[in-house]
């Protein structure tokens, strides 16, 4: 019994490589002038798979480079990670301009997020206000640990005051930077 849990931790780590090396590969070493390098490395030495993520496209506006983290682990993080970089790949070369490059991936991540959560679900979007928040010995405030046993939520306003009671809660005080918040909250179909 214990081989065979062995083999299937192995395999599902080989999955998770697979799927992380699928959805984020190595880029190249040289693009033109510039010399690149990256690495994603989990938090957690058996875990492969997360919501990192890095790209380096040449485009016809110059190298492009990206940089995320998306909330969560698993699959789930993949998913997005997988459509964020989706989104980056074809916006990089039809896009002059980076606000419009972000704008394009921002639809597409809120086009994802409508296909994924059943009515009740709520969308939370939140600015390094929040996850970079600090109680007096310097840990930094987590909304997913903080807000997880909660809801559902009927309103958005209602994760919102939740969320921002909490950061006040964690921070004792004033918070070093500004707070930007947006919830959104999937209906039921009428």
């Amino acid at each position: 019994m214990i081989a065979y849990h062995g083999r299937h931790l192995d395999v599902v780590r080989m999955v998770a490589e697979a799927a992380q090396l699928a959805v984020l590969p190595e880029p190249p070493r040289r693009i033109g002038p510039l010399a690149v390098a990256a690495r994603y490395q989990a938090a957690q030495s058996q875990a492969r798979i997360g919501g990192d993520a890095y790209a380096v496209q040449r485009t016809a506006f110059g190298v492009r480079l990206l940089i995320a983290d998306v909330r969560g682990k698993g699959m789930g993080a993949v998913s997005a990670v997988s459509v964020l970089l989706g989104a980056f790949r074809e916006a990089a070369e039809e896009e002059a301009e980076l606000p419009a490059l972000a704008g394009r991936m921002e639809r597409a991540l809120l086009r994802e997020s409508e296909q994924i959560p059943p009515p009740g679900a709520t969308l939370l979007l939140v600015t390094d206000g929040v996850t970079e928040a600090r109680d007096h010995t310097g840990t930094f405030f987590d909304p997913s640990a903080r807000l997880a046993g909660h809801g559902p939520f009927g309103d958005p306003q209602e994760v919102i005051d939740l969320l921002v009671r909490e950061v006040e809660e964690w921070t004792g005080g004033p918070r070093d930077d500004d707070m930007a918040v947006l919830a959104v909250t999937r209906r039921p179909a009428p």
